[in-house]
């Protein structure tokens, strides 16, 4: 291991040598790994983080790659790439992917790709895919399961399973089996209910 230090004792450039380049470099034996990415704490065990600042990592088995003030904690088997200010919280196997302030909280198996503002909370295996203020939430771990909203603005899923929003504006689903194309202040609050777009339909 080689530390670069200057003339006033501040460390600089850190790097791995070797003097015999046959011999491969093997680093299963770390138990956690910080590479260039400042202001970070890691917690527990086989996590990483991979460049950016301000991170925090509990739990085992968590990465985040990039950006700056991310958080993983309660969960195993997490991942954050890039973005700002996105949390992964209470859940395990999910993953949120670029954008600001995204977080995931008690969602195991759930997605988050871009946009501002989104949140999936509670239940499993939900995937949000962008857009600004969206949420998909649940009462409680098991009622809210397989939950897609694609974009669009301030829509959300609230409870059932395996609903559906496309994108549009205001657009809410309490149910199951429910569709929402598009459209603005569109809501479906009975089972399998279908609205392909239009305004303030119920």
């Amino acid at each position: 291991l080689i530390t670069k230090v200057d003339d006033d004792d501040n460390p600089g450039d850190v790097g791995i040598a070797t003097n015999n380049p046959q011999q491969p470099l093997d680093a299963s034996n770390v138990a956690r790994a910080n590479i260039a990415a400042s202001d970070t704490t890691i917690v527990g065990t086989d996590s990483a983080a991979l460049a950016g600042s301000g991170h925090l990592i509990s739990g085992n088995d968590n990465v985040v790659a990039g950006g700056d003030t991310a958080s993983i904690s309660g969960g195993n088997f997490n991942f954050v790439g890039g973005g700002s200010g996105i949390n992964v919280d209470l859940s395990n196997f999910s993953t949120s992917i670029g954008g600001k302030n995204n977080d995931i909280s008690g969602a195991s198996f759930s997605v988050i790709l871009g946009g501002r503002n989104n949140v999936v909370v509670t239940g499993k295996s939900h995937f949000l895919g962008g857009g600004s203020n969206n949420k998909i939430s649940g009462t409680d771990a098991g009622s809210a399961l397989d939950n897609t909203l694609v974009g669009g603005v301030d829509n959300e899923i609230i409870g059932g399973q395996r609903s559906f929003i496309g994108a549009g504006a205001s657009n809410t689903i309490y149910s199951s089996n429910s569709v929402i194309g598009g459209g603005t202040s569109n809501i479906a609050s009975g089972d399998t209910a279908t609205i392909f777009g239009g305004s303030s339909n119920k």
